[in-house]
């Protein structure tokens, strides 16, 4: 392979990648999915002068991976390490939420502007960048020539599941998957005296770079699936790299966990601590045979609603490219053909693929999203090698690839009408898209038989890559502003003396009120603090699943219907047995004594409430009570005059076993948090008549606080922020004991007289962890100095 073809077939996944983003550069538009999400306004962003969706994106990234990022870059630059979130609930693991992903260097770009929409865009593009150009070069590796590198390249790249989740934080390792393939090769063949030191010791860093990569990307599922991957795809090379090779590939890979422990222990520890939803239900998740439609077209239901979980598509033109190179080159692999048939099998829960669903790490996975990579991969190997083949393939063999493509899609089309989706599948966009590829796929037969048999090959893969630049839509949202601060919320930081906000949804949409720096009470998260999650379910809104996300609106019924119709959508697509966990919403009544003391113990001192008229608050609420300070056509922000200092001193405490008792006295009708409040640690004797202050003086690092108190006699000072495992607490310099109090607050204890506390929060797993990255830093070490000697390591042994 010349060192022109290499380039010519990178310089054409380059370009078909930046064509299929034209919108970015050419109109100015934008991909974030903070466009075009429900911010500080129902509708988006405050700037924003129309209003619209991303069809492509997943708008989870919107209260996930953008305003995390701005979080932590805030934290970075005011000289904190991230560790904490002190703006969700009563605090959160920032650094420990493994969506937040800060240690990726796909994340360093945003981390640097975070205030900069284009530093987003310019990172979801490299992702597919990097995805396709390591698909190009791990064919070209396997001997693969130019022109089908290039095909594979961007089959990869373009592949449907990566521009569902364009700006998912997931993709952060998951488009390292063909490198890992590609380095692993590269140290594996690298015998001592083949290659200079030098190169020896680059393939060795450039595997351990990379499994760090995947390592650190965002979520533990692409871990697991890209370990699994890489062993079978080991055995299938196993002959090639011999059991040297192997033993470096595996040896290398453990200094590149290693030094990722900060990362995953962190993340474990959060984990430990938290409520989560995923369990055991979801290793049978997957598509059905109407939604596995999209398979073969680009999201043919666009963005309808709960239709919208139609498969992302692999493309009609790969498949019928892959089928064609059958047999030849990697075409005869069997180890990339059970790949695909049985990870797009799964996918589509076919018969006979169950058994997957219920091995170890499978069963709480979410099979029908992070199992893509792989057969994605394989079918981009398979598709390259199919355009190879489009120079030498008899005419018999073109036609009978394309009949069985064919016979795929229509079988798709009718399981789409007997499952009453024919309104559907007989929309103008859906017959358009069949159109579109039927003219694909009688061009590529007249290209194969017609077209001069150098160029057959570049032009299969032109129009493979027609086919997936076409998926996007011809425009985006004009690029926005989507964290500026709207009037409403500038006037609640100009107030004195501002505690926390409980946002209805529609507004704020979780992490943003970080952004902002609020401090809002909701739920935000799939992964959320174990005793935060039960107390607000219990207290302050039953809205939320058994596991931590909203059902529907926090205030009302008008979702019941929305809701019934998304199971009875969600089981015909996409039959997940966590649908039937959704209920039905019901009222919250603010005004109510419940919630009402609840809101009080955690200091809620603003409402943020959307479609409430002000003079209708001001007219029927309480005055003695409630306040409004600002009102407009978006929402209006309502005060708590009743709501308790972060920091307060109850008449007297008492000791329970742990939060599920506390939570029980507390559902007590005369419960009432000023009285008393319920310890798990140790109480000593308070005495009567106990009373002080307490208040907050400043933030010295998002994880701590600083607390001025006055007690007139020994007593427990009860603050509001979470008993998480990690937080310590001083009382004048000195170390003290942070107790549970309440089930979801802290107490410290405190003498009689004037006190200086301050609340610290550090990992648990901090000094483990730096032992952890130090033995990896030793270990990469030795092997490198192996690589350097070219004599065996001691894991070759």
């Amino acid at each position: 392979m010349t060192q022109r073809a290499t380039w010519s077939a990178l310089a054409f996944v380059l370009a078909v990648v930046l064509l299929a983003f034209y919108p970015l550069w050419v109109f100015g538009d934008s991909c974030m999915a903070a466009q075009s999400s429900p911010g500080v306004t129902a509708r988006g962003p405050v700037s924003a002068k129309e209003y619209g969706q991303l069809p492509l994106a997943d708008s989870v990234a919107a209260y996930i991976d953008e305003p995390q990022a701005v979080l932590a870059s805030r934290q970075l630059s005011a000289g904190h390490w991230p560790w904490w979130n002190p703006h969700n609930g009563l605090g959160v693991p920032l650094f420990g939420n493994w969506q937040s992903a800060l240690l990726s260097p796909l994340r360093w770009l945003v981390l640097a502007f975070p205030d900069s929409s284009r530093a987003f865009d310019l990172t979801y593009v490299l992702r597919l960048l990097i995805a396709g150009l390591g698909a190009c070069l791990l064919a070209l590796h396997l001997g693969m020539p130019a022109a089908g590198a290039a095909a594979c390249g961007v089959c990869f790249g373009l592949t449907g599941y990566f521009l569902r989740y364009l700006s998912m934080h997931h993709l952060n390792a998951e488009v390292w998957l063909p490198w890992l393939w590609l380095t692993a090769e590269r140290l594996a063949h690298n015998s001592p005296g083949e290659r200079s030191a030098r190169r020896r010791v680059l393939d060795l860093l450039a595997f351990v770079g990379v499994t760090f990569c995947i390592v650190v990307g965002g979520n533990p599922q692409p871990v697991l699936i890209a370990a699994l991957g890489t062993a079978a795809f080991m055995v299938w090379r196993r002959t090639v790299w011999g059991g040297r090779g192997i033993a470096w590939v595996v040896a290398a890979s453990v200094p590149a966990v290693l030094l990722s422990a900060s990362y995953w222990m962190a993340g474990l520890e959060y984990v430990r601590e938290s409520l989560h939803h995923h369990n055991d239900t979801f290793g049978g998740d997957g598509f059905t045979a109407a939604s596995a439609l999209g398979f073969l077209l680009p999201q043919p239901f666009g963005a309808k609603g709960p239709l919208g979980l139609i498969a992302p598509h692999f493309g009609l033109l790969p498949v019928v490219l892959a089928l064609l190179g059958l047999g030849v080159g990697l075409g005869r692999s069997a180890f990339l053909w059970i790949v695909l048939i049985v990870g797009a099998g799964k996918l589509a829960n076919l018969w006979g693929t169950g058994w997957l669903g219920a091995l170890p790490g499978l069963s709480m996975m979410k099979i029908f999203k992070y199992g893509y990579p792989l057969p994605a991969l394989a079918l981009a190997l398979l598709a390259g090698q199919g355009a190879v083949r489009a120079m030498t393939a008899p005419p018999r063999r073109v036609l009978a690839c394309a009949g069985a493509a064919l016979l795929l899609l229509c079988a798709l089309l009718l399981a789409g009408r007997r499952a009453d989706l024919a309104a559907e599948t007989l929309a103008l966009e859906v017959t358009a898209a069949v159109a579109f590829r039927l003219a694909l796929l009688a061009l590529l037969m007249v290209v194969v038989l017609r077209a001069p048999v150098p160029a057959r090959a570049w032009l299969a893969g032109l129009l493979l890559a027609c086919e997936l630049v076409v998926a996007f839509p011809t425009r985006w949202l004009p690029r926005l502003l989507p964290f500026e601060k709207p009037a409403a919320l500038r006037a609640l930081h100009e107030r004195d003396g501002a505690s926390r906000t409980f946002a209805a949804l529609g507004l704020l949409i979780p992490n943003q009120n970080a952004v902002f720096a609020l401090d809002d009470i909701r739920l935000h998260d799939g992964v959320f603090p174990r005793r935060y999650g039960k107390f607000v379910r219990q207290f302050l809104n039953p809205n939320v699943r058994a596991w931590p996300v909203f059902t529907g609106e926090d205030l009302g019924e008008r979702t019941n219907d929305l809701l019934r119709l998304g199971r009875e959508q969600g089981a015909l697509l996409l039959p997940q047995q966590i649908a039937d966990q959704v209920e039905d919403s019901v009222v919250v009544d603010l005004t109510a004594d419940t919630p009402g003391r609840y809101f009080d113990m955690v200091n809620v001192e603003y409402f943020l409430l959307p479609g409430f008229s002000k003079a209708s608050i001001e007219e029927n609420w309480p005055k003695e009570r409630f306040a409004v300070v600002f009102g407009d056509a978006d929402f209006v922000v309502v005060k708590r005059k009743t709501a308790l200092p972060r920091a307060f001193f109850p008449a007297r405490v008492q000791q329970v076993a742990d939060e599920d008792a506390a939570f029980a006295l507390m559902a007590r009708a005369d419960f009432d948090p000023r009285q008393v409040a319920y310890l798990e640690g140790d109480v000593r004797d308070v005495g009567g008549g106990l009373s002080g202050t307490a208040r907050v003086e400043a933030r010295p690092a998002p994880g701590d606080l600083s607390l001025a108190v006055q007690a007139s006699a020994p007593g427990w000072v009860v603050v509001s922020i979470y008993p998480y495992p990690g937080m310590t607490v001083s009382v004048n310099g000195e170390a003290s004991e942070l107790v549970p109090a309440n089930g979801t607050l802290s107490a410290v204890y405190v003498p009689r007289g004037r006190h200086a506390v301050r609340v610290t929060y550090v990992p648990q797993t901090l000094a483990m962890s730096r032992a952890l990255v130090g033995l990896g830093a030793l270990l990469l070490l030795g092997l490198v100095l192996a690589r350097v000697r070219g004599t065996r390591s001691p894991a070759a042994n």
